[in-house]
């Protein structure tokens, strides 16, 4: 089953519809679709119609201990990330997480994501 199957398929109409919160911005670039205990769901400019880096991110988010499943579509930049909250809040495992993000993105203040990471897991 697909993390984002609710919004994939459907028109920008629908998924305005959609019963969710407001998707709040985190930082330039960055906004939160939707949040709950094990999945975060993402909008991320730099990833809409970058496919390389979409998929760069996609492995590398992957790889990272705590992490169940990563989806995303390069189409509308979306990043879906599914967690184990118990695992990903390890010490190593959210270096790894703020590792990953510096170098994907390298223009994230990495105090800023630290932060924000330590207040949304």
């Amino acid at each position: 089953m697909d993390l984002y199957q609710g919004l994939v398929g459907k028109t920008s109409c629908e998924i305005d519809r959609a019963p969710r919160r407001a998707p709040s911005a985190i930082m330039d670039g960055f906004e939160v679709i939707s949040s709950q205990p094990g999945q975060l769901s993402l909008a991320v400019d730099k990833l809409k119609g970058n496919r390389d880096l979409t998929r760069e991110v996609q492995t590398g988010l992957a790889a990272i201990r705590g992490i169940q499943r990563v989806s995303t579509d390069p189409d509308r930049g979306l990043l879906v990330v599914a967690y184990d909250k118990n695992q990903l809040t390890s010490f190593t495992s959210l270096l790894a997480l703020k590792a990953a993000f510096a170098s994907f993105f390298p223009e994230v203040d990495p105090m800023k994501l630290a932060f924000w990471l330590s207040q949304s897991l």
